[in-house]
């Protein structure tokens, strides 16, 4: 016999949507929500974010168009596309060719 089980950064109910009419056990939200019986509850492993929290991230939000905040209750996400990521500098560019170094100790 074997085993399945769902473990996601989405919300278990999601997962429930996406996946029906198909239900497991699953794990949502990087391990906060977790249900152990496919036709038990989901419960909640963490506290909700805390409001001020969210409201510091949303405001990260109104950098620039195409950032985006997801709250999922015990959990939080900023997302943001690749253009945002590199105008704001977080995806340093790579150069044209890269150098390879022959012994660890060249290793910058």
């Amino acid at each position: 016999e074997g085993a399945l089980a769902i473990v996601t950064g989405r919300r278990v109910a999601e997962a429930d949507r996406l996946l029906a009419p198909v239900k497991l056990v699953a794990s949502g939200v990087h391990g906060t929500e977790l249900r152990e019986d496919p036709q038990g509850p989901v419960k909640m492993l963490a506290e909700p974010v805390p409001a001020d929290v969210i409201e510091m991230m949303t405001s990260v939000s109104r950098i620039a168009e195409g950032i985006l905040v997801e709250q999922k209750g015990s959990g939080a996400a900023v997302h943001c596309s690749p253009q945002v990521r590199t105008r704001v500098g977080l995806i340093r560019r790579r150069p044209a060719t890269a150098s390879r170094a022959s012994k660890p100790s060249e290793l910058g």
